[in-house]
């Protein structure tokens, strides 16, 4: 339109009509669907979800890693930055301390299996509720498909998400939980992120981890 249609119209009291982009629908994977899937269906449909916004930013989502099987279910909150171009699962810093936190337990990172609450990096952002309840469906099946002893939740959002229930970190360390849906124990621990900001974090974790061993050897239930 040019300036002088564009005043005449405005002198007239006449409001200017912008097209609008039409944004893609979103595309919606029943939870009784993702209930049913085999590994290989979850882990395409996990690729190709647009169930919220990160959909459309990322470059690659993340499914995770490990042994099929592995007593052990380690579920940080989100992918590294690095994993978005990799789609490997914290291939960053915060991949770096969880190996550590493995060795220290006396194990490496092939003997247990690795994910993430949401599959798709927010970028510079903390991740949103309905974003984490987006994946919650992948999540479970995930833990259901895997049969672990015991999954570690590592923050309160992660927990909030598998559990279905909100609470602090501070209600939920130091105890072991049930998800009973799939029959295994949940312990949960402070976040990767916030471990990395404070590491006079590590001893209570150390203590968490010390649980979960518990859980996993038999030593308590």
């Amino acid at each position: 339109m040019d300036a002088r249609r564009a005043a005449v119209l405005q002198a007239l009291g006449i409001e200017r009509f912008i097209p609008r982009a039409v944004s893609q629908p979103l595309v919606s994977v029943a939870p009784l669907e993702v209930a049913a899937m085999d590994r290989p269906v979850l882990s395409e449909t996990i690729g190709q979800c647009q169930q919220c916004a990160l959909g459309g930013s990322r470059t690659r989502s993340v499914v995770g890693s490990g042994a099929e099987a592995a007593p052990w279910f380690f579920l940080a909150e989100t992918p590294d930055p690095e994993d978005d171009r990799s789609g490997a699962v914290l291939s960053g810093r915060t991949g770096a301390l969880l190996i550590s936190m493995l060795r220290a337990l006396g194990l490496a990172r092939e003997q247990v299996f690795v994910s993430t609450a949401v599959k798709c990096t927010p970028s510079a952002r903390a991740v949103t509720v309905s974003e984490l309840a987006a994946c919650a469906p992948y999540v479970h099946r995930q833990v259901v498909l895997q049969q672990p002893k015991v999954v570690l939740c590592l923050g309160a959002r992660v927990a909030d998400q598998l559990l279905g229930v909100a609470g602090t970190l501070g209600d939920r360390r130091g105890r072991v939980h049930r998800l009973e849906s799939v029959g295994c124990a949940v312990v949960v621990t402070h976040s990767l992120t916030d471990i990395l900001k404070a590491p006079a974090h590590k001893a209570q974790v150390w203590a968490d981890l010390q649980l979960a061993a518990d859980v996993v050897h038999g030593r308590i239930s």
